[in-house]
């Protein structure tokens, strides 16, 4: 099952695949990237922006908030390797990321692929980006001056703490299962097929 995870996962289930991506052209292109939360659906979102002329080259659903590492990557991986237009599909030159804790596990993979990497706590294009699309969800009223400070200001907020929720204890439960399982059933650590292991976990339930 998957979920919610604040350690890097790479490999074939990630978007985030250096050998595809390390065959894109490297390019001068600066791009943007961050989460932000939708306050009218409650709901976190990422973005990619061209630094030059604040053009949108991603935008993704956090589908287990609070962003973590897994959906950066999968942000940016989305933003380089965009479709169906092959002919934009590229390697920034640089890209610059809000200075947050969580990102430090993914620098040295983008180190890899070529791309610098700035830290810093703004992000002019993409918090320029982020207020106009507020704008647009308040049926286009000019917000109030102070609003404007008040996005900037949680933009540049941490994350909050994740709080658990029922699929967390789900997940829980089931990998106190198969820990169960394996340590009953030796053989279930040697290529047990999948639908004798089902069986045994039922038992434990």
């Amino acid at each position: 099952m998957r979920g919610w995870s604040d350690k890097l996962k790479l490999g074939k289930s990630s978007t985030f695949v250096k050998r595809n991506l390390r065959i894109l052209p490297l390019t001068d292109a600066e791009v943007e990237a961050d989460f932000f939360l939708d306050h009218r659906r409650k709901a976190w979102k990422g973005m990619v922006i061209e630094r030059e002329f604040g053009a949108p080259l991603a935008m993704e659903d956090v589908q287990w908030p609070p962003p973590t590492v897994n959906d950066l990557a999968t942000l940016l991986a989305r933003a380089l390797s965009r479709r169906p237009h092959f002919e934009d599909r590229q390697r920034p030159r640089m890209i610059h990321l809000r200075d947050r804790p969580q990102w430090q596990e993914l620098l040295p993979h983008l180190r890899q692929l070529g791309i610098e990497v700035v830290l810093s706590d703004d992000l002019p294009r993409f918090d320029e980006a982020v207020i106009e699309w507020m704008q647009d969800g308040a049926a286009r009223k000019p917000p109030e001056p102070f609003a404007v400070h008040r996005i900037r200001e949680d933009l540049k907020s941490p994350f909050p703490k994740r709080k658990r929720t029922s699929l967390d204890a789900t997940r829980d439960l089931l990998h106190w299962t198969d820990q169960m399982v394996k340590a009953g059933y030796p053989s279930a650590r040697k290529g047990t097929p999948r639908h004798m292991i089902r069986c045994l976990r039922w038992r434990y339930i």
